[in-house]
């Protein structure tokens, strides 16, 4: 399974399972990130997209407009996973989603 990002403005990383598989840090270039060799076939497996923004936050990147994060929350819910998102110390945003791997199979 190929996960494609349009854009991620700050630091990526992502994992399955709890374990760390790749980072990417480019506000506006999409990038793939392949994690079919990290799933365990017949267990729920679980892939996290964290994001760290150090600069001006969430604030950077308000352009109003479209769905964004309402969006996101709601796409996250559709397959039994959830978003997390707060202030990081010393500045900035943090982001996760999480995705159970039997739901987003079930989806594809």
């Amino acid at each position: 399974m190929v996960l494609r990002f349009e854009s991620v403005g700050g630091d990526a990383k992502v994992w399955v399972n709890g374990q760390a598989i790749r980072e990417h840090w480019d506000a506006s270039m999409p990038w793939t990130c392949d994690i079919t060799g990290q799933l365990k076939p017949g267990d729920e497996n679980w892939t996290t997209l964290g994001i760290k923004n150090s600069r001006d936050g969430l604030n950077a990147f308000v352009r109003g407009g479209g769905l964004g994060l309402r969006g996101m929350r709601e796409r996250l819910a559709a397959l039994d996973g959830r978003l997390t998102l707060g202030a990081r110390a010393g500045g900035g945003t943090r982001l996760a989603a999480l995705i159970p791997r039997a739901r987003a199979r079930a989806h594809a």
